[in-house]
This record gives C-alpha cells, sequence and structure tokens, in this order.
C-alpha cells in the first residue's frame, strides 16, 4: 500500500531465470542493492516538465528510429534505471513511445521504443550524456 516501497521492489527487488536447453539446467539469480547511503533528498521534476526536455533532445535511449516528437507517447512510468554495477541510483520519467519503422508499418505491427528523462531537477545533475542518434547513445 505504501507507494516508496512499491517503487522500491519494483525497481531493486529483482531476479533473473534463464534456462538452458542444452544442459538442461534453471538458474536464479536474485539481485539485492546497497540502498544503505542516501546521497540528499532532490525535487522531482513534472511528468509535463520531463516531456519537454524529452521535446528538447534532454534524454538517454538505445532507440534505433530517431525521436522526432511527433510520436504517441503510449504510458510514462518513473522508474530508477541501474545496472548492478552502479553505484548511484537517480529516478528517470520511462516515456514509452510508438514508432513506425517502415518494415513494422507494412506488416501491420506496432512497435515501442523507451526514452529515458531524468526525474530530478536539471540543476541536480552533472555530466549526464544526452542521446547523440546511435544505438546505446
Amino acid at each position: 500500500d505504501d507507494p516508496v516501497v512499491a517503487l522500491l521492489n519494483y525497481n531493486f527487488r529483482q531476479g533473473t531465470f534463464f534456462y538452458s536447453s542444452y544442459q538442461q539446467e534453471l538458474s536464479i539469480s536474485f539481485y539485492r542493492y546497497d540502498l544503505s547511503t542516501v546521497m540528499g533528498e532532490y525535487p522531482l521534476i513534472t511528468v509535463q516538465q520531463a516531456k519537454d526536455a524529452l521535446d528538447e533532445g534532454y534524454f538517454v535511449s538505445s532507440c534505433v528510429e530517431p525521436y522526432t516528437g511527433t510520436e504517441t507517447i503510449c504510458r510514462v512510468e518513473l522508474v530508477y534505471r541501474h545496472a548492478p554495477w552502479d553505484t548511484v541510483f537517480v529516478p528517470y520519467y520511462k516515456f514509452y513511445i510508438e514508432t513506425l519503422p517502415p518494415l513494422a508499418a507494412e506488416l501491420g505491427m506496432k512497435t515501442y521504443t523507451t526514452c529515458y528523462v531524468p526525474a530530478v531537477e536539471r540543476q541536480y545533475i552533472d555530466g549526464l550524456p544526452l542521446w547523440d542518434g546511435s544505438l546505446n547513445g
């Protein structure tokens, strides 16, 4: 019932399942992130402010198709982007964007990409790489 606990569980209490048909083995990995140190509390921007930043190109993505601002945003959620080696966690607004690459349009399929905008005011973020249009940019 606590939205803070729900957010932390969604982002930081994860498991991965891997099945090898060759070896007929199932492996399960659980990740436990150290959340014991708080660097500070920072004000979050609104979803509209994040949308404006997205339109300005202030986002991170591994999208192959360029974001033009004319695509349909289908969903927005507050998440923490992280990898097992990260030591600092920053909240982001994750935008799910419907894209229409030529092949998908031809086949009548919908495709989606994600773009991440920091949910913290820019003045508190130093050195965020902006997307340059390349894969894994």
